[in-house]
């Protein structure tokens, strides 16, 4: 696949029906798939295509923010005016969050798809993701309406993603499978260690003052009544 990672910003846009029709073809993306994609890419289908996933994305989020906020106040006397502030917000923040969000995934895991050695290029991974990532993400949107089912469709849904990625960032890199799997799980990895330094930093500095506070109860229980 020499000069495979050469970003083609002259190829034909994919029209709104292309792009669907390969959004169908989500559970059959293998590497012969991203393989004969990849000389495909176009930022102009990829924008669409995101374009379209926001779309669906805003419009799913208003309506489970709308049973959310309803089921609230069906339990309230009074209305929350602060609820219904951030009612009308939610949807110009999922309008810039959900674009955001994708831009700045793509590009943590371009950098370290590079750092471990891969050739390829923003675009095109940006590209190739997009093909699962909006459909399956739409998918999981849907489910995400249905209590308890929602949660756990939505964990095999990210299970699966991660294998797809596994697989474009293969092909877009030319990297091996284990490098390919470093690439796509080193941010989590990073994160989760993150996260643990973080709370024991927190419980190391407020563990004096939880001893104390602790010791303060144990003493006030056993001194007695007068």
């Amino acid at each position: 696949m020499e000069g495979n990672y050469i970003n083609r910003n002259d190829v034909e846009p994919h029209s709104f029906t292309e792009i669907l029709l390969l959004w169908l073809k989500v559970f059959q993306m293998n590497e012969g798939f991203f393989a004969s994609e990849l000389p495909r890419s176009s930022v102009y289908s990829t924008v669409f295509g995101l374009l379209i996933y926001t779309g669906v994305t805003v419009f799913l989020g208003v309506i489970q923010n709308s049973i959310g906020t309803l089921a609230n106040e069906l339990q309230k006397t009074a209305p929350d005016i602060s609820t219904g502030q951030f009612g009308m917000c939610y949807p110009f923040i999922l309008l810039v969050a959900t674009p955001l969000g994708y831009y700045i995934g793509v590009g943590i895991t371009h950098f370290f798809a590079m750092l471990y050695g891969g050739k390829g290029t923003f675009s095109n991974l940006a590209y190739l993701l997009s093909l699962f990532y909006f459909p399956l993400g739409i998918i999981a949107n849907l489910v995400n309406l249905i209590p308890c089912v929602g949660i756990i469709v939505s964990l095999g849904i990210s299970i699966y993603m991660i294998v797809l990625s596994v697989r474009a960032i293969k092909v877009n890199y030319q990297l091996t499978t284990g490098k390919a799997v470093w690439a796509e799980l080193t941010p989590v990895v990073a994160l989760i260690a993150l996260i643990a330094c973080g709370s024991i930093a927190m419980v190391s500095m407020l563990g004096p003052t939880i001893g104390s506070v602790f010791s303060n109860v144990i003493q006030n229980l056993g001194t007695p009544v007068p």
